[in-house]
């Protein structure tokens, strides 16, 4: 976290509190130190995008791995996926999405997935692969949130392996970006959990799991890092990866469900189905 961000062990006892401060205002605190935190944090999907080769290698290989071993499973069951003959979609990045959330300027060339990005996710079963993203943010204090948008379309022959190769790629690239001197790791907590959440089409997957970013400043201080679930959905012609950061997830008020929520609304404002 930002290390002008007070700390639980940093705040003054109630005698010494002037008035109107107290929980109030280390909300507003948890508020202002999360838009630094979570302007600094890149997160696993720019991981692909920062030139970081030692984390694309990384996540490459074990997209390449997850496939042929699917690909063995497969053959040994002498049978192919049905070919998808449903509706195709594009993704977009709308200026609003979810509810009021609001395109941040500028965020589309900073969020698109580059080559290296849309190379993986060829390993990880998106044939044909385009690539779009931004990133959003609204509300106030506790009601505080951001989420970073990366979208790719194409053919997706199996919506739920790409989904479980990509939460493995990202928590074996890990480690820490060096792409610039504010350098995070990423610990990825647990295994993805899948969601059943309204507005989710039949065929589609849906996956969130949490994940600790820690910046050098912090680690180097003994401090915790935020923790932001990451959720990714895929279905047959598109595949979405969301990094969410909700300012009351520092208290430990939002589950996955409600982030999972949050997601298919995101689903459903950027896809546009191709005629």
């Amino acid at each position: 976290m930002s290390s002008t961000q007070p700390r639980p062990s940093d705040q003054s006892g109630p005698e010494q509190q002037p008035a109107g401060s107290g929980r109030k205002g280390r909300t507003v605190a948890l508020a202002a130190g999360a838009v630094v935190v979570v302007a600094a944090i890149v997160g696993g999907i720019v991981l692909l995008n920062s030139g970081d080769d030692k984390a694309e290698d990384s996540a490459s290989a074990t997209a390449d791995s997850g496939k042929k071993k699917d690909e063995a499973k497969d053959e040994a069951k002498k049978g192919e996926p049905a070919k998808y003959e449903g509706k195709r979609y594009r993704l977009t990045t709308p200026e609003t999405v979810a509810d009021g959330l609001k395109k941040e300027s500028g965020s589309e060339n900073e969020n698109a997935p580059g080559a290296a990005f849309l190379s993986v996710f060829e390993k990880l079963g998106v044939s044909k692969a385009q690539g779009v993203g931004a990133s959003y943010k609204g509300g106030e204090n506790l009601g505080s949130k951001w989420l970073k948008f990366t979208g790719v379309y194409g053919d997706v022959a199996d919506p739920e392996k790409t989904v479980d190769r990509y939460f493995a790629s990202m928590a074996s690239a890990g480690g820490k970006n060096t792409a610039s001197d504010k350098s995070v790791k990423s610990e990825w907590k647990g295994s993805p959990t899948r969601l059943s959440v309204p507005g989710l089409d039949d065929d589609a997957v849906l996956k969130c799991q949490n994940v600790t970013y820690t910046s050098g400043k912090d680690e180097a201080a003994g401090r915790k890092g935020m923790s932001m679930p990451n959720c990714v959905w895929a279905d047959h012609t598109t595949v979405g990866i969301l990094v969410h950061s909700h300012t009351a997830s520092m208290l430990g008020e939002v589950p996955l469900e409600t982030v999972g929520a949050l997601s298919a609304k995101v689903r459903s404002d950027v896809r546009a189905e191709i005629t």
